[in-house]
């Protein structure tokens, strides 16, 4: 991952990616494709940056958990589809205070050196999100980056965006979620354990990423990297921070594992969970 600027020689001239890419989802992946596609093409590297933090976290640090993916989730998903390497760019003071046409010299000019950047039809950049693909384009120009807007994904009538995910996941929806992002939306970190009615509970706390709605929900797990299970997690609140509670999944992997991986697949309608407090049948939902 990229994180120190201006970039060596050796990776300027590069096809770039830009966006927020929370998530990754099939719209996003149209860009990285289509970008992915000009460099292959003109035997360039490809990049993808993203802002870290996200712009919503910086504006707004106290929001309530909103990220469908971490950094290290999408430098991930950007070389499963043949990017070269990520550009982490810092969302700082900085960053957030420059005119749209001086983040085009001095970042996508003077920093990255690249050559063309492709973003999403929607795009928007610059202090108070002041410029749009069409000022991309034309700042670009006067700096010999070609910019190339890709349109917008849209599904079952509506546009393929992070919000919407958002808003499904909300409401219990992980397969409609699922659809938009092209895989299972899936959550991961170090697991707590915690003692309840003498049983050590291996919970998956979400801290800042975004958790389905509370209910019962059959998953595929990876504890510490192990082939991957399936079974049944509650999704549940603890002290108002979600938590995924894993304690049902098969076997005793879990209760000696740090971190898990957790792939939500569907809802479990009515599906028995551990008789203990707080817990009992899942809430079947219409």
């Amino acid at each position: 991952m990229l994180t120190q600027f201006p970039l060596a020689p050796s990776m300027r001239g590069a096809v770039l990616a830009l966006g927020n890419f929370d998530g990754f989802h099939v719209g996003h992946q149209a860009v990285v494709s289509h970008a992915s596609t000009l460099a292959r093409r003109e035997g360039r590297l490809l990049l993808v940056a993203t802002f870290d933090p996200h712009p919503v976290r910086y504006f707004n640090p106290a929001a309530e958990p909103f990220l469908l993916s971490s950094l290290v989730q999408r430098h991930r998903l950007f070389r499963e589809f043949g990017a070269d390497d990520t550009v982490a760019i810092p969302f700082d003071a900085a960053i957030a205070a420059l005119p749209a046409d001086a983040f085009v010299e001095q970042w996508l000019g003077d920093k990255l050196g690249i050559s063309c950047v492709v973003t999403g039809a929607d795009f928007c950049f610059g202090k108070r999100r002041s410029g749009d693909v069409s000022v991309l384009g034309q700042a670009g120009s006067r700096f010999g980056i070609e910019a190339s807007p890709v349109e917008l994904m849209i599904s079952d009538g509506e546009i393929a965006s992070s919000t919407r995910i958002r808003a499904l996941l909300l409401a219990g929806d992980v397969e409609g979620a699922s659809a938009l992002l092209g895989r299972p939306f899936r959550v991961q970190g170090p697991l707590e354990h915690r003692w309840e009615a003498g049983r050590l509970v291996p919970a998956l706390v979400l801290h800042d990423q975004i958790c389905p709605r509370p209910g019962g929900y059959r998953v595929q797990v990876e504890f510490d990297g192990e082939p991957p299970v399936e079974g049944f997690a509650l999704v549940r609140l603890v002290r108002g921070v979600a938590a995924i509670d894993l304690s049902d999944i098969d076997g005793f992997t879990q209760v000696r594992a740090k971190h898990a991986s957790v792939d939500m697949l569907a809802p479990a309608h009515g599906v028995p969970i551990a008789d203990r407090p707080g817990f009992g049948e899942v809430p079947t939902w219409n």
